[in-house]
């Protein structure tokens, strides 16, 4: 694992979504482990973790009403 392309990717996040760098970390490595676990091939996983980061924390931080 490339631990220099994932902090690029978490400030890139971080900064696309307007949220602290250390909740994007959290739900980067979060999905990260997830999709990670039962994936045989790694060359594409930031990809889809990349995607479920930006969906959960929209969400999260959609306003209601």
């Amino acid at each position: 694992m490339r631990h220099q392309g994932h902090e690029e990717r978490i400030a890139r996040l971080a900064e696309e979504l307007g949220l602290p760098v250390e909740t994007v970390k959290d739900a980067y490595l979060d999905a990260l482990r997830d999709l990670g676990a039962g994936a045989r091939i790694q060359n594409y996983l930031h990809v889809f973790v990349v995607k479920r980061v930006i969906a959960l924390l929209r969400d999260k931080n959609r306003p209601t009403g």
